[in-house]
């Protein structure tokens, strides 16, 4: 996480989804449809710093690890059988972000 405002309620929220990830309209809320898969980070690990590892096992569950933290399970459910594209909505507290 490279930038985080106060003020606001939320956080990143972080998952995976089996379609393109370029639909036509993105709202409004894509997790009601099927295909995809995300939850919110929880406010608390979302500081300026952090770096964020998250990946889902061929079981379909999704795991996070804030720095060098252990894993966390974070949800599970994903179906693995087609290609997935990560997914990353930078929402609430949460500005900026970098991927590497």
């Amino acid at each position: 996480i490279t930038k985080k405002q106060c003020c606001w309620s939320g956080a990143l929220r972080l998952g995976f989804t089996s379609k393109d990830p370029l639909p036509k309209y993105a709202c409004p809320d894509l997790v009601s449809q099927s295909g995809f898969w995300a939850k919110a980070l929880p406010e608390e690990f979302a500081n300026e710093g952090n770096l964020i590892s998250f990946w889902v096992d061929k079981k379909g569950r999704v795991f996070y690890r804030i720095n060098d933290s252990s894993p966390m399970l974070f949800f599970s459910g994903v179906r693995t059988t087609e290609p997935l594209w990560a997914l990353i909505d930078v929402y609430g507290l949460t500005r900026g972000v970098q991927l590497l």
